[in-house]
């Protein structure tokens, strides 16, 4: 997961979408299976709720404990 304040990652400058064909954020987060989906095409956040819950409350203990990564 990627800690934000705005909940976004660093915007891709617009000849970097074009060029690799980056289509902007739909949803308020973004979830992908890397190893089945490495391009990243297929954001399963609305259809796994329950592992973006889990994921968002490691990363939440991850920074309670000043880490940003686990170890």
């Amino acid at each position: 997961m990627i800690d934000h304040p705005s909940g976004a990652d660093s915007p891709e400058p617009e000849w970097f979408r074009r060029e690799r064909l980056v289509e902007a954020h739909k949803e308020a987060a973004e979830l992908f299976n890397l190893s089945e989906d490495p391009q990243q095409r297929r954001n399963l956040y609305s259809k796994r709720p329950e592992l973006a819950r889990r994921l968002k409350a490691l990363l939440e203990k991850y920074k309670r404990q000043g880490r940003s990564a686990p170890l």
